[in-house]
């Protein structure tokens, strides 16, 4: 039986253009999709809210203060954002979700249900928040440009109409343009926001276009409109499209209008967005796309090429290794005078700790390691361990990730957990049994002194805490004298500051050290002796190295970079420098001499002053004065979040149920006919619970069906009913003349459904390792209508269909197709459980796969595979996949089968750019080959084999939807004839 079309192209494009601006945190296998789904939070998350003007908070019942701040901040940018969107309208206060538990920071705006969800804990990326105020400072704004675009309402047109039903509907047409799109507005929006700020200013985040546009294959707006899948950087779309937008209004046919463009597209796409947001953009900039691209590269390159010749003499510098594009390495450290430790990762690379022999450029895999977005390591004072902190996913609950504290022993790269879920970054050992580290409390950051190896009870030995606009970017320890510093950010100035501890007292004092007048630091480690800091800093406008002499406070400029020289480390006899080289699409690991002589003196930088970060002296806390909070917004009366206040229906649709099987000359009989009726769907802003029904009339009758669910408990439980018809073919006997003719029948089938979706991690840290369960449990009555059958009695079964998946060790590099390493199994029983004299049905689908690595160093992937069929009749799964390609119109009767594969995919091209005007983008193109042979295992009956050869293509369609494309030819062995397979 083919599928039924459930409902109208209204829930169609829900569906399509939703998940371009939805978050997903995983995979999930086997789970029950809806167009609103449910969130797991954690039992421990209780929520308040208050509503204030436009906006209406939901947050954290200890973050009061954290709720009314973006209140603020974005009562405070509305204008602003405004100005920039046009004509947006708020159907009602907006609801602004806050979440404490994750430390992942992240900020996404949701059109299915609508709503604006923010992580409180500060980013770990520099290039977002080094120059701002505060994290909520930077993601409000951008996060409420995106917000406002879903809500622009401008004239009559599709987009008015769906309004009326379904306006979240409506605001997923409006975001459904390219992301860079959407991207580029609200970077160019955080960008407005102060001197330096935002991805289109801070030197850091600029390094990726500008060596793009520097290089031999320049961003084209086929780039730069559309998010890349294999190729660096992934934030590409961010990027490039800030860099567009900020292009086109630049050039704006009217200065005093320079937004007018962005209106007009999305003024056509809210009246025509079945038309795609290809037209959109022509019609907005007046000009067709092809001709906008080649003006924005012209003017950019020659921008660019400026730019870098103003600079002067380059540094030559001399590479440890081989640099080729998508090779990464990070935060290198010297362990003795021809040995660097670096984190390493590439398209092609397993990410973790590698050892490198600087003379021969050979690099060794330590340990395979996942870290934070900052990227910091710091060796310990023997030199035997590198420390870093990793975000640890937590088991059950896919939203959330803790950081830690880890080591990982040089020699045996083994790894040791020195934190426990206590919220740790950038951790710096002393010589003692403790380390410094940051610890982030929402908003706020602690430095600690910690011991090590502790377990979840822990406490510090000592804290100080910063005030919420203070945070701590990274601290270094001098491996022999205990030396510290600490690289902090006040609202957006950065300083170094010297720490130190008195142990009687347990008290940690912060002075301050070094400042420069107006630029961002990035990262700082000791040179061999303590008397020496190396710092990578923007005050030349690209981040470069400087040496800070400590006895005679001087700063010195070593390098002169086109886009970014970043991380230095000084070798333990203090001849050379190493540091991390920004180049298109890879971060190079080079060295220099240590010359001092050459090196330029800097004056531009502030001494044991009263730098803007530091508390006042011997003070435990610092409390820095509050931002303004509106009276309405501090006296808004908050209550505890009940979901229920807020499950009216959000979208109510026309459905037109059709059988696909009524257009294929069916035999006479039974036809349904096109059926008419309404759905409704809703989800509360947490996404606790989430409802879909729907009632139509179709062949005489009144059917339908409803679906609850809720994210509040293990599992995610639903409960559904229904009450619905389809059709089969039977056969009937006839009497003149005599004989048994097919005809076709109506099939009513009733029955309420119990399911359950959960996965648990076991593990996560380069490898993963998970277990997904699934249950579905049934009862189900089904009986025949048609004019030429007596009415029949239902017929009744319990049904019970559990699935379970296990996946062990997992592995997959930036460029692999399909996982490098890894073994998968899975069990799909499917039992009748109770019948009232109806057969049972009973079968069993179980899986096994293995991934091998043998040529990953061409990312090619490798899968060997059995699976086996029992079934005591026909057609109780949907055996497509299962039979070997080549034999799709081939049945399997009762029996038992088992099924071997040999798969092999290898890559050919990753174009990673697409087509705004027609909305389809191809990151991938491969070839494959696939062997496949079916055995009856109980009957001597010849194999079902064949050999499949073919193209395949990673695509993206309409902007937002991944598709998985494969063109062709099976050998089938048993008949020694091709057949054309498509998928």
């Amino acid at each position: 039986m083919r599928p039924r079309i459930p409902c109208c192209a209204v829930l169609i494009v829900a569906v399509l253009v939703g998940g371009a601006v939805q978050t997903s945190y995983g995979q999930q296998i086997g789970r029950i999709p809806g167009v609103y789904d449910v969130v797991t939070r954690p039992d421990s998350a209780s929520y308040r809210t208050f509503s204030t003007g436009d906006y209406q908070l939901i947050y954290p019942a200890d973050a009061r203060n954290e709720a009314e701040q973006m209140a603020q901040i974005l009562r405070d940018s509305t204008a602003t954002t405004h100005d920039i969107v046009g004509q947006a309208e708020p159907r009602r206060p907006m609801p602004i979700v806050l979440n404490g538990y994750n430390d992942r920071a992240n900020g996404f705006v949701r059109p299915l249900p609508f709503k604006q969800e923010i992580e409180i804990p500060s980013t770990r990326t520099p290039s977002l928040t080094a120059r701002y105020a505060s994290w909520f400072e930077a993601v409000g704004p951008h996060e409420l440009t995106h917000a406002l675009q879903a809500e622009y309402r401008g004239g009559f047109g599709v987009g008015r109409v769906i309004d009326w039903f379904a306006p979240d509907v409506t605001r997923a047409l409006n975001l459904s343009a390219p992301r860079g799109w959407v991207e580029g507005a609200a970077v160019y929006r955080e960008s407005q926001n102060g001197s330096g700020a935002g991805r289109l200013r801070l030197p850091a985040a600029l390094m990726p276009y500008r060596a793009a546009m520097g290089s031999d294959d320049p961003w084209k707006m086929a780039h730069a409109l559309h998010p890349p899948r294999y190729t660096q950087p992934f934030d590409r779309h961010y990027l490039g499209g800030g860099q567009v937008f900020q292009h086109l209004v630049e050039h704006a046919d009217n200065p005093d209008e320079p937004y007018a463009f962005f209106h007009r597209a999305l003024a056509w796409n809210y009246r025509f967005p079945l038309l795609g947001y290809g037209a959109a953009i022509w019609y907005g900039t007046k000009t067709p796309i092809s001709r906008l691209s080649d003006e924005f590269i012209a003017a950019e390159q020659d921008r660019e090429a400026e730019r870098v010749a103003a600079l002067g003499t380059l540094t030559q510098a001399t590479p440890v290794t081989a640099s080729r594009r998508g090779l990464n390495h990070r935060r290198p450290l010297w362990t003795h005078p021809d040995t660097l430790v670096a984190y390493r990762s590439g398209y092609r690379t397993v990410p973790g700790v590698y050892r490198v022999h600087v003379p021969s450029g050979r690099a060794e895999r330590v340990a395979a390691h996942a870290r934070t977005a900052d990227a910091h390591l710091h060796l310990s004072p023997d030199s035997q361990a590198v420390w870093m902190s990793r975000l640890r996913p937590a088991r059950t609950v896919p939203t959330q990730s803790i950081a830690d504290a880890e080591t990982i022993n040089l020699h045996t790269g083994t790894r040791t957990s020195q934190s426990e879920r206590a919220r740790l970054f950038a951790p710096a050992p002393t010589s003692e049994e403790a380390f410094w580290a940051a610890q982030v409390d929402g908003p706020v950051h602690r430095l600690v002194r910690w011991p090590a190896g502790s377990k979840a009870e822990a406490e510090p030995i000592a804290t100080v805490e910063l005030s919420p606009r203070t945070r701590i970017q990274q601290v270094a320890t001098h491996p022999t004298t205990n030396q510290t510093v600490a690289l902090l950010n006040h609202a957006g100035d950065h300083a170094l500051h010297t720490v130190t501890y008195d142990a009687e007292a347990r008290r940690i004092d912060i002075e301050p050290l070094f400042r420069f007048e107006d630029a961002a630091i990035y990262d700082v480690s000791w040179g061999p002796e303590g008397d020496r800091l190396a710092i990578s800093a923007d005050p030349t406008g690209v981040p470069n190295v400087f040496v800070l002499e400590l006895d005679t406070e001087t700063a010195h400029r070593v390098t002169n970079e086109p886009y970014g020289a970043l991380e230095p480390a000084l070798d333990p006899a203090g001849q050379r420098l190493a540091y991390v080289r920004y180049a298109y699409q890879r971060h190079d690991l080079v060295t220099v001499p240590v010359a001092p002589t050459e090196w330029t003196q800097w004056s531009g930088g502030f001494w044991n002053d009263d730098a803007p970060a530091h508390p006042p002296e011997h003070a435990a806390s610092v409390k820095a004065e509050p931002s303004a909070i509106d009276d309405d917004i501090a006296r808004a009366d908050d209550q505890p979040y009940r979901a229920r206040r807020h499950m009216r229906p959000r979208m109510v649709y026309p459905t037109a149920p059709f059988d696909l099987d009524e257009l294929e000359s069916p035999p006479p009989g039974t036809q349904l006919g096109l059926g008419i009726g309404m759905g409704v769907a809703g989800a509360d802003p947490l996404q606790r619970w989430a409802y879909r029904a729907k009632m139509y009339y179709q062949a005489g009758d009144v059917w339908g069906e409803a679906r609850l669910q809720t994210g509040r408990w293990w599992g995610q439980p639903s409960l559904s009913a229904y009450r619905r018809p389809y059709t089969t073919t039977v056969s009937v006997r006839q009497e003149n003349p005599t004989a048994v003719v097919p005809r076709q029948a109506g099939v009513e089938e009733r029955g309420v459904e119990l399911a359950f979706w959960q996965p648990y991690t076991l593990r996560s840290n380069v490898h993963r390792s998970l277990v997904q369960v699934q249950w579905r449990s049934e009862f189900r009555q089904t009986r025949l209508f048609a004019d030429f059958i007596e009415e029949q009695p239902l017929r009744s079964r319990v049904t019970l269909r559990p699935q379970l998946l296990y996946a062990y060790r997992l592995q997959q590099n930036t460029r692999d197709l399909i996982p490098r390493t890894g073994w998968v199994v899975s069990a799909s029983p499917f039992v009748d459980a109770w019948t009232d004299g109806i057969t049972a049905g009973r079968a069993l689908n179980l899986g096994s796969s293995v991934y091998l690595p043998w040529l990953g160093r061409f990312n090619t992937g490798l899968r060997v595979g059995i699976q086996t069929l029992s079934q005591n009749r026909s057609a109780i799964f949907d055996l497509d996949t299962f039979v070997p390609r080549g034999y799709s119109d081939v049945a399997l009767p009762q029996g038992t089968y088992a099924r071997f594969d040999l798969d092999v995919v290898q890559p050919i091209a990753y174009p990673d750019r697409g087509s705004t005007l027609l909305g389809v983008m191809a990151h991938a193109f491969y070839v494959y080959g696939t062997a496949q042979t079916l055995r009856d295992v109980h009957s001597e009956v010849p194999a079902l084999s064949s050999a499949t050869v073919g193209l395949g293509a990673r695509l993206r369609l309409g902007y937002n939807l991944p598709v998985d494309v494969r063109v062709g030819a099976s050998y089938r062995f048993r008949d020694d004839e091709w057949r054309g397979t498509f998928r």
